[in-house]
């Protein structure tokens, strides 16, 4: 495939490089040089991307996959675990969008199994992190 070259601010995780550039190699994924831009050497046939900032991927270290439409306990452990499912992965997909390259899932009905299906390409989403069922505080796993 090549090189993809992404221009703009870049937040190295340490520092703001004003006028900065990243090159992705598109076969592996992975980075080969983050810089500003006059220092980095490129190929003129890259394929370019203009951003306002680019960032290292956000990680949420509290998610629950609940795939309700509404903030209540009664909704969590009323919805079909299908239904659920199939709203979580409308989710994923957000959260990935949003840049998120990794949730740590805290309990939900199909944490596990959503992780699974972004790791085989099923779906898109970040990298799931998944605890599997949830725990009370009565110390009793629920059936979320």
């Amino acid at each position: 495939m090549g090189k993809l070259v992404v221009l703009g601010d870049v937040f190295d995780s340490s520092q703001i490089i004003r006028d900065g550039c990243v090159v992705v190699d598109e076969d592996s994924g992975l980075i080969e040089s983050v810089g500003r831009r006059s220092e980095v050497d490129f190929p003129e046939s890259a394929r370019t991307v203009k951003g306002a900032m680019v960032l290292p991927g956000l990680i949420d270290a509290h998610v629950h996959f609940f795939g309700t439409r509404e903030y209540s306990l009664m909704s969590w452990v009323s919805v079909p675990e299908t239904l659920a499912a199939l709203r979580s992965v409308r989710d994923l997909r957000s959260l990935l969008y949003s840049g998120f390259t990794t949730v740590r899932d805290m309990g939900s009905k199909g944490g596990a199994h959503l992780a699974r299906a972004v790791r085989e390409g099923v779906i898109q989403g970040p990298r799931v992190l998944s605890c599997g069922k949830s725990l009370g505080q009565t110390g009793v796993t629920t059936t979320l």
